[in-house]
């Protein structure tokens, strides 16, 4: 037995000893290597995933909508969006499938993916309302102004009906006034025809010429009005 081996322990054993220290120190540095090349994947991996909130930066907060109209145009942003938020989900499912971690990288995809979800629900939830208020707005307006007009017509009707009738009696008193007319221009047509002949029968004799007699002047009996006899309407 030589000096330099310890007593009792057999040569290959010893050897095998040796040997096997500079593989540990090797197998150290490449566990390192690959812890900090995991740590770096696992601080990398969520960065991955970010871009699907970039899709709800053009969309207001909730309580940002101010009217109808502005509702009615997150409505449609909002659809846009989700249309868009869900394309990226599958973009990044797909490359989260060739990365170091698979489900660390999905399931911060996913996460995401719920979180805009959510916001998309709640912005349109607060636009519908707001539409629904603007609409019942709306209705409580046009029915405020149908009870004003029915209130105006109940109102103005009693004085409707009374020019009604103040008209009816103005033609009537218009129409009585020219058979008024009609039968005095009647009784004074022989009496005009009377002083027309006698003018004419002076100027004869002013110029000589021969006057022929004139013929007796009948009177004519008055013209009862047409609607004489029937009952007019009361004043």
């Amino acid at each position: 037995m030589r000096g330099d081996q310890p007593a009792g322990l057999p040569r290959r054993r010893q050897a095998r000893s040796a040997a096997g220290r500079p593989r540990t120190a090797t197998g150290w540095l490449v566990g390192l290597w690959l812890a900090a090349a995991a740590g770096a994947l696992m601080w990398a991996e969520p960065a991955r995933a970010q871009p699907l909130a970039q899709v709800l930066t053009d969309l207001p907060p909730p309580e940002g909508i101010a009217d109808a109209a502005q509702a009615q145009s997150v409505l449609l942003q909002s659809r846009q969006a989700r249309g868009q938020l869900e394309s990226r989900q599958r973009a990044a499912l797909a490359e989260c499938a060739t990365r170091f971690l698979v489900n660390r990288c999905s399931d911060d995809v996913q996460r995401q993916f719920r979180l805009a979800t959510q916001r998309l629900n709640g912005l349109e939830r607060k636009a519908d309302e707001v539409i629904r208020e603007d609409r019942n707005r709306q209705r409580a307006e046009e029915q405020a102004q149908r009870e004003r007009d029915q209130r105006e017509r109940a109102t103005q009707a009693p004085q409707r009906e009374s020019a009604a009738r103040q008209r009816e009696r103005d033609r009537q008193a218009e129409r009585e006034q020219r058979e008024r007319d009609a039968q005095a221009r009647e009784q004074a047509a022989p009496a005009n025809r009377a002083r027309y002949d006698e003018r004419v029968r002076a100027r004869d004799e002013r110029l000589g010429t021969p006057v022929a007699p004139v013929a007796p002047v009948t009177p004519v009996a008055p013209v009862a009005p047409p609607n004489a006899g029937k009952d007019r309407p009361s004043r």
